[in-house]
């Protein structure tokens, strides 16, 4: 997944899969449970199994079991609305529909003469960065009579010691308590290590399961099993906790809450809210150990406002209400503008795209004493999910920036300034912008790759972005002998490539590289506009000259000789082409490189080798790309029926029976079938 599908390229349906109930906007080959980070990554596989909540256990982004089990007690007879059939012996309950947003995942079930609403909400605050880097999400659950006629409920859930570590040789221990009238379960290893990981899963911190206090509702810690029985007995638990810690293999423990929420009405009038919080709180979170300093070690956003667990984890719970109403504005305004800029389709693939971006960053505060955090030190980092686990790839940041500049410039500036950081110190031994920072959660030393035009394109682009969108030049002027050396670099590299790999490295080296060129002066005219803001007409005018004429080099060579698509190299035949995403920052930043009859011919070339899935990367093979399709879909939008066949390609793989893993970025546009995906 690479942490993004770009869903900004696009702001500057029914399933395929044979379900048995609604699905909206479609049904995904993963749906999104609780997803706020790489740690807080909790999903619904579907493919095959479909994404039935009654009969799949949730699962952590890679796979691994993130038990989380849900019943519902009516007049005495229990019934399971989530999780698998470890979750206790009850009746299944029926689904009968499933809708998803950019912020949260609501199922229907039929449990017997009640409908149970789930709504799994992770909201999206982009613009406020302590909401945003609160490491938690909410279920919340009620229950409404579809028979006409009143009914006693209880509902429960509950989450399993594998949320800790997958190893289940692991040690672990676990409390209940209670603080500002909120009930919390808290469990973790018996033996962290900080900034450790164990098949992607933090060995750091606390997982959490919280509830409100109050009339009906009673609690347990114990054995899994044990404590499902008593519920589906009783509807109550004894509000007791298990000390016996031990292996997670060992009587698995479980984290409960019940809650009575008394008798439904018969005229179908939802119970009270059952409000329930899970999540993993850890810090620190990121060691800045590449560039030195007195204090690498960093912690999330939040704890500039709300530090420690008990007071990050009350602030959230009783946010609630804001959060429902922040999140569903958000969420219309991004469905407007989807289905505005190019459709309804392209905005459910951006909602569910929304999910990745946050999925796959953390957002950070820095330290200016032992006991202080700088608030205006916020840094944001990226982690390579599903590859390499890399921290903050730049060309991962990239594509996940696009939706930033539509949701909030000021992140870019985030995202991309430890690269800045980094090399303003002459940290880097290249005069390119460095791939990463080595493995997440630590940004150590960047070791040297031969990225020279992908990543060095990619800064200057952003940085240019975050400049324009934003209005300010602080960042140009902060930077701006960094920004200048890398595009002399661009002067050197650009207009006829050397053999080198691009983010598509999977491809191989190349020279001459055709997209990779028109990376080079998308950036050098980025370079030029910076030069501009900040008051230096000569650097401007230098590039702006060098760019244009790059770009007549690459018109000569690399396009075809009939002018209606981009070659693979310039020695390549015309019968091979590519799809020219890295042109986006042209459309969407306003470059004026490019002609618009150029855009008008490609529109016209794409639907030529338009595959079931898509549209392939190039010609070399029917690889593509989620990220590099919705970007070169951007190319085209006075085409609708070409950006369709971009949009409709990608929505059409996601919402196959092809695979059951979250939001893949590289398939087959023939078959479906995702190519490589890290996977436990």
């Amino acid at each position: 997944m690479r942490a993004t599908l770009a869903v900004g390229a696009g702001l500057l349906g029914s399933s395929l899969a044979a379900v048995t109930w609604q699905t909206t906007p479609f049904n995904p080959t993963a749906i999104p449970l609780a997803v706020r980070s790489p740690y807080v990554s909790t999903w619904l596989f579907a493919g095959e199994r479909d994404g039935d909540l009654t009969t799949v256990e949730p699962l952590f982004w890679n796979g691994q079991p993130t038990p989380w089990c849900g019943l519902v007690r009516v007049d005495g007879v229990a019934y399971r609305w989530m999780g698998d059939g470890n979750c206790g012996t009850a009746t299944q309950g029926v689904q009968r529909s499933m809708t998803f947003t950019a912020s949260s995942t609501t199922f229907v079930i039929t449990t017997g003469p009640v409908n149970v609403t789930a709504v799994f909400l992770s909201p999206n605050t982009p613009t406020d960065l302590v909401r945003q880097s609160l490491p938690y999400s909410y279920l919340t659950v009620t229950a409404a009579s579809n028979d006409g006629n009143s009914h006693d409920v209880y509902i429960y859930s509950d989450i399993g010691a594998a949320w800790i570590n997958p190893d289940y040789s692991t040690l672990v221990d676990w409390s209940t308590g209670t603080d500002n009238n909120i009930i919390r379960h808290q469990a973790e290893m018996t033996n962290q290590t900080v900034y450790g990981e164990n098949d992607e899963f933090t060995t750091i911190g606390q997982v959490v399961h919280a509830l409100a206090s109050g009339s009906g509702v009673t609690w347990q810690t114990g054995t899994g099993t044990d404590i499902r029985a008593t519920f589906v007995s009783t509807g109550t638990l004894p509000n007791t906790q298990d000390s016996n810690f031990r292996a997670i293999s060992n009587n698995t423990a479980a984290f409960a809450f019940s809650s009575h929420v008394g008798t439904v009405a018969s005229n179908g009038t939802p119970s009270s809210k059952v409000v329930t919080v899970v999540g993993h709180y850890r810090d620190p979170a990121i060691q800045w150990a590449g560039l030195g300093g007195t204090y690498p070690d960093r912690s999330l956003y939040f704890q500039t406002q709300h530090p420690g667990l008990i007071p990050s984890l009350t602030f959230f719970y009783n946010d609630y209400a804001n959060a429902v109403s922040s999140s569903a504005a958000f969420d219309s305004a991004l469905q407007s503008a989807g289905t505005s800029v190019a459709s309804a389709k392209y905005a459910g693939l951006a909602a569910l795209a929304v999910r990745q971006v946050y999925g796959g960053l953390e957002i950070t505060v820095g330290k200016q004493s032992s006991t202080a955090y700088n608030s205006s030190d916020i840094l944001a980092w990226t982690k390579e999910i599903a590859t390499s686990d890399y921290i903050s790839t730049v060309d991962v940041t990239y594509p996940a920036a696009w939706f930033f500049a539509y949701a909030n410039p000021n992140m870019i500036r985030y995202l991309i300034e430890p690269v800045l950081q980094y090399q303003a110190k002459g940290l880097y031994p290249q005069p390119y912008a460095l791939h990463d920072f080595g493995k997440y959660p630590i940004a150590g030393e960047a070791n040297p790759d031969s990225y020279i035009l992908e990543e060095t394109g990619n800064m200057m682009i952003l940085a240019y972005a975050h400049s324009k969108l934003t209005g300010s030049t602080n960042l140009i002027q902060t930077y701006y002998s960094t920004l200048l050396g890398w595009a002399n670099e661009l002067v050197q590299q650009t207009a006829y490539p050397v053999s080198q790999v691009s983010t598509d490295d999977f491809e191989g080296a190349e020279a001459n590289y055709t997209n990779l060129a028109i990376k080079g002066v998308c950036g050098l005219q980025s370079m030029s506009k910076m030069a501009a803001m900040v008051g230096n007409p000569a650097d401007a005018q230098n590039f702006s000259a060098i760019a244009t004429s790059y770009t007549a080099i690459i018109i000569k060579n690399g396009l075809s000789s009939n002018g209606s698509h981009f070659k693979v190299t310039y020695q390549s035949n015309d019968s091979t082409w590519i799809t020219p995403y890295n042109m986006f920052p042209d459309k969407a930043l306003g470059l004026g490189l490019f002609q618009d009859s150029l855009y008008s011919s490609l529109a016209a070339f794409y639907p030529k080798v338009s595959q079931p899935y898509g549209i392939p990367l190039d010609s070399r093979s029917t690889t593509t790309k989620t990220d590099w399709s919705i970007l070169t879909a951007g190319l085209v939008l006075d085409a609708p029926s070409t950006v369709d066949l971009f949009v409709s390609g990608v929505v059409n793989f996601l919402s196959g029976a092809f695979d059951f893993r979250p939001l893949p970025d590289r398939y087959d546009a023939l078959t479906g079938a995702v190519i490589f995906y890290k996977f436990s």
